[in-house]
């Protein structure tokens, strides 16, 4: 069977093919549910570090929805940390690592959430004790980035997933459903996000704090898949669903699979069109383009060596493309 591999088509690399699948994530039934991973310095934002996870809301969002918690105070300039997506008065999602006066601390992203599954990923780049820059990507693109001057001291709070036990006078619920929650004691690059978002870690990567993949399906313990012990428990009824994203991955070697030249892919970036030039070996295959859901918006026959693709029928964004019997991942900019 001929094997197929993905070119994502954006400011991002592509990544790999079909192969690892998802089977569970965490549904935080109630307002309040959540998973407690317990406290650890390894999570204090006193460090450069990134946090990734995959999140659904599809709840009322008359309220505040929380993703990650670690503090108890009734404003930022206690918290550590806080990640959450505000009520649909104002459709923002805040990135919170220190005094609530600094802009960047408690960075406001304007950004309204939709009830899909979405992959979130937060870049804190520590200059010094208290400067540094903060970038947040959506679905492995760069959306917004800014410095802040007033990072938080560290606390010796629990980090929450779900649940909000703070003190602030606005209501929060806990966000409907999360999976593939990593903490990375670096800052990743685009390009190692993006991978991300199609293959989660195994665990034993050199840079990674803790990986939860929810993959226990039963219980209260949510395993530390790297075999630290930050394992976490399930509070106030969190329950376990089968409702999931879909990611795709192998054990291919990306360095290997680049020293093949079967297909390059011209000019970069491009408007309109792109040229897929393919070796011989390739001609008559089909390529196919889908969007980032998964949904068929063209495909064709590789007829000859040089294939021009039209796209100004299609709203720009970021494409996967598919060629039967590819066998190297490429990056293109849309």
């Amino acid at each position: 069977m001929s094997k197929i591999y993905f070119l994502l088509l954006s400011i991002i690399f592509s990544l790999v093919s079909f192969g690892q699948t998802n089977n569970h994530s965490i549904n935080f039934i109630k307002v309040n549910s959540g998973v407690n991973f317990g406290n650890s310095k390894d999570f204090d934002m006193e460090s450069t570090k990134t946090i990734c996870f995959w999140a659904k809301d599809v709840s009322n969002r008359s309220v505040r929805r929380s993703f990650l918690y670690k503090g108890n105070c009734p404003s930022s300039n206690c918290t550590d940390l806080h990640i959450w997506v505000n009520d649909e008065r104002s459709p923002t999602i805040t990135f919170t690592t220190g005094d609530d006066k600094g802009v960047c601390a408690a960075k406001n992203i304007n950004f309204k959430i939709d009830s899909a599954w979405h992959f979130y990923s937060f870049v804190f780049i520590l200059n010094n004790n208290s400067t540094g820059v903060k970038k947040f990507y959506l679905d492995g693109i760069l959306y917004d980035s800014c410095e802040f001057t007033d990072n938080a001291s560290p606390n010796s709070y629990d980090l929450l997933a779900g649940e909000y036990n703070g003190q602030n006078g606005n209501s929060f619920a806990s966000v409907d459903f999360m999976d593939d929650i990593s903490i990375w004691n670096s800052a990743l690059s685009s390009s190692e996000i993006s991978r991300l978002m199609i293959c989660p870690p195994n665990g034993k990567e050199k840079e990674l704090i803790s990986f939860w993949n929810f993959e226990e399906g039963n219980g209260v313990i949510i395993n530390d898949v790297t075999g630290k012990g930050h394992d976490g428990v399930i509070t106030n009824d969190a329950g376990w669903s089968i409702d999931v994203p879909t990611y795709n991955c192998d054990n291919l070697n990306i360095d290997k699979l680049n020293r093949n030249n079967l297909v390059t892919v011209f000019p970069i970036p491009f408007d309109n069109d792109f040229n897929i030039k393919i070796s011989p070996l390739l001609i008559g295959k089909s390529y196919r383009l889908f969007d980032l859901k998964g949904k068929l918006i063209k495909s064709g026959t590789l007829d000859k060596e040089i294939n021009k693709i039209h796209l100004n029928d299609i709203p720009k964004g970021a494409f996967y493309l598919s060629i039967d019997n590819l066998n190297k991942p490429l990056k293109v900019i849309h």
